[in-house]
């Protein structure tokens, strides 16, 4: 999943689970955790095991809102 439009996120959060900052270089598209594209202000998720479509789930990026 892409989001863009915001800033870097200070935490990303899919359910109660935190996810890890990743570099693209590490993992390539394969790998779980989220990374940030400075350059074009976009995050993006990446889930490695799927979610059923019958669970609810909560994608929350904490602190990614307008600078003060």
């Amino acid at each position: 999943m892409r989001v863009h439009g915001l800033l870097k996120p200070r935490t990303v959060k899919l359910g109660d689970k935190r996810l890890e900052e990743r570099q693209r270089s590490e993992c390539g598209n394969g790998c779980a955790g989220w990374t940030w594209d400075e350059n074009h202000g976009i995050t993006t998720i990446r889930r490695v095991d799927p979610i059923p479509i019958q669970e609810k789930t909560t994608l929350a990026l904490e602190g990614a809102g307008t600078p003060l």
